[in-house]
């Protein structure tokens, strides 16, 4: 009889294990990585950044990483959702693309005025995260000319997010959709519709919506997944929130560091309130190894208006030096301390080791198990 239950217990242990480790096996593949889509080197985009914080109602991410997605303006703001914003500790620190992690304070949170929390619909789901410092990025993504909306039906828009793979080995993925409508009653409500089998996922609201020309038009809201088996995602248009980003930022959009070595040119936006405001011309010096081609430089020779683009020319041997386009708005130029593509896992603070999915406990694989019978109304 002993033996019997023994056999039984061993027999019992073997089959939990062989069941456990199938199930983790599952939810580790890349196939759990599709519906992020296409993995992105971060290196190349570390103008976005991971919100991080405490995990959220029904949540499944793990360590509160990868709670919502961000994009820099020239290091010093963060635009995300404004529902991101809505509860104080769902979001406490930005994580960079280096494992730099810095925190936030709540009291600095701005959201469009015209956002109200709590409701399906609200409009101008926009938010702006003033940083207490400055952070390093080479890569930018420009805004589009938010002085107009145009969208046209089946452009193509992607939107790169931290959703569900926030301790993936390639964190940043792509997901790809094209434009759909904008919704009847509310301007500022636009949807774009799933061309293959990628999609949002919690962790994605606050990504940038881009186009062709990879200029950011919209900011993420989120989707539904209807028991049909249609998916539905939907953001805020950017053109409703052109005055917005321009009172809170009013100064330029800019990397904060460059690499050059000879004749280099760094494209600027404007995100001044006025035209002209401040006069480049009067602003601009350089610093160090730099010289200023004033000539060349598109920024001192043209008119600029609120979102339009312009080019600082610049000369160096290689050393360091500094571009200020103001006083308070400097780009290093080749800092000791950039980061080296080659260097690092994509940012999750790990070393060594890869993984084609998801990282996953017991506790999470029941949670999933659980939330695979609800239909969440916000994946974000």
């Amino acid at each position: 009889m002993k033996k019997s239950l023994l056999f039984t217990a061993l027999t019992l242990t073997l089959t939990l294990t062989l069941t456990l480790t199938l199930t983790l096996t599952l939810a580790s593949s890349q196939a759990f990585a599709v519906v992020n889509g296409t993995p992105i080197d971060w290196q190349q985009h570390d103008s976005t950044v991971r919100l991080d914080g405490h995990p959220m109602w029904g949540g499944v991410i793990q360590d509160a990483k990868g709670q919502c997605t961000g994009t820099l303006i020239s290091g010093k703001y963060i635009l995300t959702a404004a529902h991101c914003l809505d509860r104080e500790n769902d979001v406490d620190s930005v994580t960079m693309v280096s494992g730099q992690n810095t925190p936030t304070e709540f009291a600095q949170y701005l959201t469009h005025p015209d956002y109200v929390s709590d409701e399906d619909f609200s409009t101008n789901d926009v938010g702006i995260i003033p940083l207490n410092q400055t952070l390093a990025h080479q890569s930018i993504q420009f805004f589009s000319d938010l002085n107009v909306s145009h969208f046209s039906k089946g452009e193509a828009i992607n939107i790169n997010g931290f959703g569900g793979t926030a301790t993936d080995s390639s964190p940043l993925n792509q997901a790809n959709f094209t434009f759909s409508e904008v919704h009847w009653a509310i301007p500022e409500l636009i949807y774009i519709d799933v061309v293959n089998e990628s999609h949002t996922t919690n962790g994605d609201s606050g990504s940038a919506w881009t186009n062709a020309n990879n200029d950011i038009v919209a900011v993420h809201k989120g989707s539904a997944l209807f028991t049909n088996g249609s998916r539905e995602t939907y953001g805020s248009d950017l053109h409703y929130s052109s005055d917005f980003i321009l009172d809170t930022v009013n100064g330029w959009h800019y990397p904060t560091i460059a690499k050059a070595n000879g004749q280099t040119t760094i494209t600027v936006q404007s995100l001044h309130q006025t035209a002209m405001q401040p006069d480049p011309s009067n602003e601009a010096w350089v610093q160090g190894d730099v010289t200023l081609n004033s000539e060349l430089s598109t920024c001192l020779t043209t008119e600029i208006n609120p979102y339009s683009k312009c080019t600082f020319v610049i000369d160096s041997n290689g050393g360091e030096g500094v571009l200020w386009l103001s006083a308070n708005e400097p780009i290093e130029i080749n800092p000791k301390t950039i980061t080296n593509p080659d260097e690092g896992n994509g940012g999750n603070g790990s070393t060594g080791g890869s993984s084609s999915g998801g990282s996953f406990g017991l506790f999470s694989l029941l949670t999933l198990a659980g939330l695979g019978v609800i239909r969440r109304k916000w994946i974000i």
